[in-house]
């Protein structure tokens, strides 16, 4: 099973989705926030591991 992931951006978050929804996303708009289960807080997109 995938990991579920969450994007923010201006405050209004989206998700879940998988990992290629977020990517896609993300390369799109990469000015948010993401997060998933397992991290310790939202980080800023470009900082994801």
């Amino acid at each position: 099973m995938s990991q579920e992931w969450y994007l923010s951006y201006n405050g209004q978050q989206t998700g879940p989705m998988d990992f290629a929804q977020a990517a896609a996303r993300a390369q799109a708009d990469p000015n948010g926030h993401a997060w998933r289960q397992g991290m310790a807080e939202w980080l800023p997109i470009n900082q994801v591991p």
